[in-house]
């Protein structure tokens, strides 16, 4: 797995993932590639996962270039610790993305191939799955996931608890204004959705003959995508 192998500082602060990607958003070494189109982090695990799933399909046609790394740490407390002892130590490292990053890039094999090797890429990235709220004020609704929220064990989810914000008043906007934005909700109160059934319900981790896992509705039976 990719990981530092020096770094100036041992921790860092957690810091806020906005705007664009201004750099790493266009194909340099390849004819093919994956782009991000949400903000998140990959963790050097994902990153792995990824490669090995196109390596694995294209074997041994083509070259494969990894357009990210994860330089950032992650610190984890242990669980039932009091406050004020001090930030934990570094659990994992991630890569910080924004939307319109390349994060693999491809060359050397038909377009066609190339397509199909991606897509079993994407399957070992995160991405916004459907869930539907089980509990709650906001039971019911059925949203994207935007952001996870892996410390607090918390999800944002597109047009669930939308909470109002006053933002300061400018010299363009001297009332200021009001904005609209989801706020978290607990990871027992979600559950994936499943199209067939048409309702939240619980998934188990299948693993196929070739190694390779899915995920599986347990009352309807089907996979997700």
């Amino acid at each position: 797995m990719l990981i530092p192998s020096k770094t100036k500082y041992k921790k860092q602060m957690k810091g806020r993932n906005k705007g664009m990607a201004q750099r790493g958003n266009d194909l340099v070494f390849g004819s093919v590639g994956i782009q991000a189109i949400n903000r998140g982090f990959l963790t050097s695990r994902q990153i792995e996962a990824a490669r090995r799933a196109v390596s694995r399909y294209v074997k041994r046609g083509g070259k494969m270039w990894i357009r990210v790394f994860p330089d950032k740490p992650i610190t984890m407390r242990p669980a039932e610790t009091r406050m004020g002892k001090g930030k934990g130590s570094v659990d994992h490292y991630v890569s910080v993305i924004k939307p319109g990053r390349i994060i693999f890039e491809i060359d050397g094999i038909q377009p066609e191939v190339a397509s199909d090797a991606f897509r079993l890429a994407q399957y070992k990235l995160p991405r916004g799955d459907r869930v539907q709220v089980i509990s709650g004020k906001h039971k019911g609704k059925v949203g994207k996931i935007l952001r996870i929220d892996r410390e607090k064990m918390r999800v944002y989810v597109e047009g669930v608890n939308m909470q109002k914000r006053h933002t300061k008043p400018t010299q363009q906007n001297q009332l200021g204004s009001i904005r609209e934005k989801e706020g978290a909700v607990h990871y027992s109160n979600i559950l994936l959705y499943c199209p067939k059934s048409e309702k939240g319900e619980r998934i188990n981790i299948v693993t196929e003959a070739d190694g390779t896992k899915k995920r599986q509705f347990v009352k309807s039976g089907t996979f997700a995508e």
